[in-house]
């Protein structure tokens, strides 16, 4: 059965698939190692892979539901935190740069080629770029600290991390793509 809004409509698919991913980044952001304000956590990937693998509008519509249901109070942030307090901790930039990530990665979708890999990894890698300014910037304006502190706590600690996850996330992300529609 599908759901229609608009000229546009929804099948079972599509809704089990952004349910999946939901998921996914729910799980991989209860995967954490908290190092300070901000925890080392999975969910990165796991929202970097719903672009590539759902596509941008999905995408972002998979990050929202995960931010609205920590927004309600069910304990979906990194270290089972919940509820609108969470954007006001030092991870709160990340939550609100998360529905970015997606319109970034999605454009991996429109790759073909021998090359895609490489380029999806460029792609998540902007991604990841585009976290760290919105998280730093937020940090700094939100706790009043110049923003050589915010970097040491945004940026610093998560590079190599990152820089792992997102050869990770192409490599995965372009294979299930590739999975799927072939």
């Amino acid at each position: 059965m599908e759901k229609t809004t608009g000229n546009k409509s929804i099948g079972a698919s599509t809704l089990v698939k952004t349910a999946c991913f939901v998921a996914l980044i729910v799980v991989c952001s209860w995967i954490s190692i908290p190092i300070g304000g901000v925890a080392i956590t999975l969910q990165t990937a796991a929202i970097s892979l719903c672009g590539v693998c759902l596509g941008a509008r999905r995408g972002v519509a998979a990050v929202g539901i995960y931010l609205l249901m920590g927004m309600i109070g069910i304990p979906v942030f990194a270290g089972f935190h919940a509820g609108i307090s969470a954007f006001f901790q030092p991870s709160g930039g990340y939550l609100i740069s998360f529905l970015l990530i997606p319109l970034v990665t999605a454009n991996v979708r429109r790759l073909r080629g021998r090359h895609n890999v490489l380029f999806a990894i460029l792609y998540s890698a902007l991604a990841h770029l585009l976290c760290y300014v919105v998280a730093t910037g937020y940090y700094a304006i939100v706790f009043s600290v110049p923003l050589s502190a915010a970097l040491s706590v945004c940026v610093l600690p998560f590079l190599i991390g990152d820089a792992v996850k997102t050869v990770a996330v192409a490599y995965v992300g372009v294979r299930l793509f590739t999975i799927h529609n072939h």
